[in-house]
């Protein structure tokens, strides 16, 4: 599967700027917490992973709009 380019700072702000907590991101991605503070520490995060997240907080806008 397909690395994201983002780093682990954009990963964590992805997740803060849209009032999410580790443990919310990591289940919508299908991870345990453990491994969701890996990718926001650096290490390589699926691609798949950013774009299951970003999905989500996308649905969540449109309900609330």
């Amino acid at each position: 599967m397909k690395q994201s380019n983002l780093t682990a700072r954009e990963i964590k702000n992805l997740r803060v700027s849209n009032g999410l907590k580790q443990r919310e991101c990591a289940e919508i991605v299908g991870v345990g917490i453990r491994q969701w503070q890996k990718y926001e520490q650096g290490y390589p995060c699926k691609d798949i992973y950013i774009q299951l997240l970003t999905m989500e907080i996308n649905s969540k806008e449109l309900i609330t709009n």
